[in-house]
Parts: C-alpha cells; structure tokens; sequence
C-alpha cells in the first residue's frame, strides 16, 4: 500500500492498478527521495513550489508526482505506456481536485518527442536489470526535456550503471537493499564540475569519479 508520505494531502492512499506490472518505489525509498530533496543544498532553492513543473518518467501510479504536489510543486506531468496505471492516476488527481495541475501522456518512455518545455524536476524509476536509464537519458537531453539547473532524481537496480552525459553532474548516490539512487543535476554552460562522472560498475554497487574534482567541461553552444 502506497500513500503520501508529507504535505497537504499527507496519508492520502494512492490507488495502485491490480495485476500491476511496474514496480512501484517503496514508502521507504520515496521518503529517503524527498528527505534528500528538502535537505542540504536543496534547502534554500525552494523545489517544491508553485513554480515547480514535475516530470514522473515511469509514472505508474504517479506516486512521486503526486508526493511532489503534496509538498507545493505546482505541475506534474506523469508518463506511462499503461494506459489503466495513467487512468487510475487521473481519478486520483481529480478526488485530490488537483486534476487541472496534472498532464497524463499515454506513450513509451523510450520514444520521447520534442518536448514543449522543460522541467524542474525529472523523476526517472524504470525496471530494473533492462539497461533502460542510459537511453532515456539520452532521450531527454536531445529533446530538450531538461534545462539548466535541472534535478533529476533515479531509482536503478545496485548492480545496473550509468555513464554520466555530458553537462550532467551528480550530487548524491546512496544504495538501498537491491535499489541505488542517484540524484543528478543538469548543468549550467560553463559551470564547473564539482563532483566528475561515472564509471561502469565498482566494488559494492557503487560508482566510481573517471573525471577529475572541478574539472570544467563546455556546454554545447545553443544554436
């Protein structure tokens, strides 16, 4: 049983599709997501506001998007290839009245468009063990679903990895059981790396920094 974990609409039960083939991130895991989230460095940015445009890649039941909202962001936008998980999510958008803040996109999250705008904050929980979050990234970034400043939060499977992209830094890794969490940020031109990049798999799960500390990397130029 999922629920929200924080905000106004703390304890509400997220309604799940039977039979579901997604796995849904536990309370556990999404309570250690939004402790990081309104912690440290993200203390004084404010992510959650009315402001704030949500991306849930891998929505099933749009438990993150819906955490988000409770908490003061103003915009989610869940995307799912199942149709009855977006459903059930769009009747609990409306029991919420919150129907208007939230854009259900039935489509495969592999094959992203052009995106119309980009977003604040990009949840990424795929299945595990599919090599799937490297060309979702890709996807993201060559449609423009980020922009600067972006975070992006990724629940993977301990064992799978992820070879930064470019302009692309990463703030915090923690393991969870089987689960490994990176959260991740899109860079601004010309700022500088604080932290490097990833490598294929190291001792433990974790990953290893192949880029040195403040290395500086240009930014494409925007045509």
């Amino acid at each position: 049983m999922l629920k929200i974990i924080s905000g106004k609409y703390r304890n509400q039960i997220i309604p799940t599709a039977k039979n579901i083939k997604y796995r849904p991130s536990t309370d556990k895991l999404k309570e250690a997501i939004f402790s990081i989230l309104t912690s440290g460095e993200f203390t004084g940015n404010k992510l959650f506001n009315e402001n704030t445009h949500i991306l849930d890649l891998f929505a099933g039941s749009g438990s993150l998007a819906f955490e988000s909202l409770s908490r003061g962001a103003g915009f989610a936008t869940l995307i799912d290839i199942d149709t009855s998980s977006l459903k059930i999510a769009e009747g609990f958008a409306k029991s919420l009245n919150i129907k208007n803040n939230v854009n259900f996109v039935n489509i495969n999250a592999l094959n992203l468009p052009k995106a119309n705008k980009a977003f604040d904050l990009v949840f990424i929980d795929p299945p595990y063990y599919k090599d799937i979050v490297p060309k979702v990234m890709k996807s993201l970034i060559n449609n423009n679903w980020f922009k600067d400043g972006t975070i992006i939060v990724i629940e993977m499977a301990k064992l799978d990895y992820y070879v930064l992209d470019e302009n692309i830094e990463i703030l915090r890794e923690k393991l969870y059981g089987k689960s490994k969490l990176l959260v991740l940020k899109k860079r601004h031109c010309k700022e500088t790396l604080l932290r490097g990049s990833i490598s294929p798999l190291s001792p433990r799960g974790l990953t290893q920094w192949v880029l040195p500390v403040h290395a500086t990397m240009p930014c494409e130029e925007k045509l």
